[in-house]
Formats: C-alpha cells, structure tokens, sequence
C-alpha cells in the first residue's frame, strides 16, 4: 500500500509543479514609435520613449526614457538611466503577464536593456531589468543581468534603488 501513495504523492506533485512553471511572460513588440500595441486597452495605450546619445564617447548612451501606461507617464532619473547600456531600440526587450494569479505578484511589465553586442540567438545576454506594476506603473524591481559560467548561466541581481537614488526614487517608485 506505502508504495501506492508514494507514486500517488510524486504523480500529484509532478501535475502542480508543471502547472505552477506553465506561466510564461508574453512578449510585447515596441514599434518603431514605441507604442507597445499587445499591451491590453486597460492597461494602455502603452508606449516607450527612449532618446538614445548621440555620441557615444563618455556619456550614458540613454539620455531619457519614459514609459507611459494609459494616464500613467512615469519618467526614469538619471540614477536609473546610467545602469542602461543600450545603445538602441532593438536592444530593448518588452514583456509582460496579465494573466497570472495577481495576488501573488502584481501584473507586471518588464523591460530588458541589453548591453551592447545583444543576440537574440544567445541564451544568456547582460542587461538591466525593470519591473513596473502594470495597473499603477509603480517600479517594483530593478535587476542587473549577470552572465556567468561562459554563457552557460545567468544571474539576476536586485539593483538597490533606495541607496543608488537616494531621493530621486524609492522600490515604490511614484509616476507622475
């Protein structure tokens, strides 16, 4: 009988474990005028603005980036600005859930800045990753993406907002 509920444990384990990693992020293409379109009406429109530096020498290469959902226009400082090493747009990966249980994380927006030399090809790419909460554009987390192990492993790593922003910006980031 003992092994009978052992195999019954492992079987129902298997089924909720594949339920609880079956959740994906949908990707969300920014078009050439930022307007992010699969992004769904109650949350929208939504729209990317990023002004990328004319020159590269010496200066962060994104001089500006505002993320605006629906009436919400949430406008980055520098503090978090000068993590981003994305020269352009196609460095620049949306995604995003609505669709998840929302009572164990906010439905999200994710936007990926690629270091310079991003391939979509490759598993691991360095970048920095913000996480905005999609009904109050609120930044929920900022992480830098490490790779390590020679592409064969990634880490993500929380930037700490309030000791790299001091006053400019908090985890509960306010959009205007």
């Amino acid at each position: 009988m003992k092994p009978l509920l052992v195999f019954a444990f492992l079987l129902s384990s298997l089924v909720v474990s594949r339920t609880a990693f079956a959740h994906a992020d949908r990707i969300l293409p920014i078009g050439f005028d930022g307007v992010m379109a699969d992004v769904p009406a109650q949350y929208g429109p939504a729209s990317l603005k990023v002004s990328f530096a004319r020159s590269m020498s010496g200066s962060p290469p994104i001089t500006s980036l505002v993320l605006n959902l629906g009436r919400k226009r949430i406008k980055l400082p520098a503090c978090i600005t000068g993590l981003l090493r994305s020269r352009k747009i196609e460095e620049v990966v949306a995604t995003g859930s609505w669709y998840h249980e929302e009572s164990t994380l906010p439905y999200y927006l994710s936007l990926t800045f690629f270091d310079p030399g991003y391939s979509e090809s490759r598993w691991a790419n360095s970048g920095v990753q913000l996480l905005f909460n999609l009904r109050t554009g609120k930044i929920l987390a900022v992480d830098s993406l490490v790779v390590g192990d020679n592409g064969r492993s990634i880490k993500n790593v929380p930037v700490e907002l309030k000791s790299r922003c001091a006053t400019e910006v908090s985890v509960e980031f306010n959009s205007s």
